[in-house]
């Protein structure tokens, strides 16, 4: 873990990007406080699952129908 204050990041930035995806991870300080942390953005697959929203939409019959605002 690597703690760095807010006022070094400007000039850090790349680096402290560089070991995140290494896989460390960077906590921030303002005025000797923790404030935030740093860390690799995982992205989970959700799998999805057929039939999950049957029976939530009903489409009418008269869904193809000309609306009456359009009738000349």
């Amino acid at each position: 873990m690597t703690v760095i204050t807010i006022n070094e990041t400007d000039s850090q930035l790349e680096e402290l990007l560089r070991r995140v995806l290494a896989g460390d991870e960077v906590v921030f300080e303002k005025r000797g406080k923790l404030v935030a942390r740093l860390l690799p953005f995982e992205q989970t697959a959700v799998q999805r699952i057929p039939g999950n929203d049957a029976g939530q939409v009903r489409i009418h019959d008269n869904f193809d129908d000309p609306l009456p605002e359009f009738d000349v």
